[in-house]
């Protein structure tokens, strides 16, 4: 091994392999090599001056790390990745006139670097694909209309180390702790919140369009997309909702029960074990890169309705700090990123996606007005004597919470001694009006 200098002093020498580059990141130099640099001459270590240190010195070596991140103004605590925007995020321009309106909103956020362009609705190629798709399985059965999320969305290639940064990262991975820490907060600030700069700005943008649409089209059902950032407004998008719904917003709460699906393509958020479902070569254990990177990351609040895509390998959905190191891999998980939920060509689809959008058809297709989604009960509580009768009554209720009339005599349910409802009163969606057994 070789020492090497990583600043002025003889005290900041350190141990690190053959080769390496010392770690001053976007300013380093080689062993021996600090002309020019703003050492002044006499304090360079050179080859054959080098200090030998055994090698569990390196817990010394990760403690010089972190005092260099300080000493060049790093902030070692957790970092937003959502950059701040400094005015409110208008909608993007209204799906439909009122009195026009389809019977399903599709409301995509494009990934990164991809261009707003007509020809893909705004969508970009992987959401075009899906959202065509559905439009093809519904053809004349349910309108359908596209909406797609106007933000910036900042191109993968700022998630790219430099030469000296693959480095740095080779001779901490090894060893772990703290130098792998410093690092990782390193790595966030400088790469991975430029990467998800434009988040907040799309997560606003899709809020409003949501909103705007809902209001213009009182009757209309939702599918939401995202691929790659879009992925993350969407998966945010749903979390704020669950969150206000929770606390009592009837707004929110009224949103989400017309969100009939999400599909989020390579999520950066996506959790290990995602509760939602989930497809793709990708293990369910694969873990987004902002939620193996940064603490506090929740999964999707609406499993049973949401769609994991995510491909074996994927840089962005599948991370994992190994891949920065060797430029091969890097570039491979960025392929998959970038390529793996797109056609071939221009002409075909990529399975995974269209097939996505085929499941999301024939749900909508269950979720028509007018077919029964559940049952409201009256009295809604109710104190009865153990031996005696009590009367109920049964409206079916459509998707969007409207009530299809009293069906108390075709319908047979019971109501347990601790009050939780036996029969299609307790199922959702409830799709028919045959009577159930107790």
């Amino acid at each position: 091994m070789q020492a090497v200098v990583v600043g002025c002093a003889p005290k900041q020498e350190v141990l690190l392999p053959e080769g390496t580059i010392v770690f001053a990141l976007r300013r380093a130099m080689r062993a021996g090599r600090n002309k020019g640099h703003g050492c002044r001459p006499g304090n360079g270590v050179s080859r054959q001056n080098a200090v030998n240190i055994r090698a569990q010195s390196w817990r010394r070596i990760a403690a010089v790390l972190v005092a260099i991140m300080f000493s060049m103004g790093f902030v070692l605590a957790p970092q937003s990745a959502f950059a701040a925007i400094g005015s409110a995020a208008k909608p993007s321009p209204a799906v439909v006139p009122r009195g026009d309106c389809p019977a399903v909103i599709f409301i995509g956020a494009r990934g990164s670097g991809e261009k707003d362009l007509a020809a893909e609705s705004g969508l970009g190629p992987e959401l075009n694909d899906l959202y065509q798709q559905m439009a093809k399985d519904l053809s004349g059965k349910l309108k359908v209309s596209p909406h797609s999320v106007v933000y910036a969305a900042a191109s993968v290639d700022v998630l790219t180390l430099s030469k000296n940064e693959q480095n740095v990262l080779a001779a901490l991975l090894p060893f772990g702790g703290a130098g792998v820490t410093a690092f990782t907060v390193y790595y966030v600030k400088y790469h991975l919140d430029l990467y998800l700069a434009s988040i907040n700005e799309g997560l606003k943008v899709a809020t409003a369009d949501l909103s705007a649409d809902a209001a213009v089209c009182p009757d209309a059902r939702f599918v939401l997309g995202g691929y790659s950032q879009g992925a993350l407004v969407m998966h945010e998008l749903l979390l704020n909702l669950s969150d206000n719904a929770n606390k009592g917003d009837a707004a929110s709460q009224a949103l989400l029960r017309r969100i009939t699906a999400t599909v989020l393509i390579a999520d950066p958020a996506k959790k290990s074990n995602t509760a939602a479902m989930h497809f793709g070569t990708a293990p369910l254990s694969a873990q987004g890169i902002k939620s193996f990177l940064t603490a506090g990351d929740r999964d999707v609040p609406t499993p049973s309705s949401t769609y994991d895509l995510c491909n074996l390998g994927d840089f962005v959905c599948d991370f994992s700090l190994a891949t920065l190191v060797d430029k091969a891999s890097f570039k491979a998980g960025i392929n998959v990123h970038i390529n793996s939920y797109e056609g071939k060509n221009k002409n075909t689809a990529n399975a995974l996606v269209t097939n996505t959008g085929s499941k999301i058809a024939g749900t909508l297709l269950s979720q028509l007005p007018g077919v029964v989604d559940h049952l409201s009960i009256a009295p809604a509580t109710a104190t009865v004597t153990v031996g005696t009768s009590q009367a109920y009554t049964a409206t079916a209720v459509d998707p969007f919470n409207k009530p299809l009339g009293d069906v108390t005599a075709e319908t047979t349910f019971g109501i347990s001694p601790d009050g939780s409802c036996q029969g299609p009163c307790a199922h959702r969606p409830f799709l028919g009006l045959t009577p159930s057994k107790e």
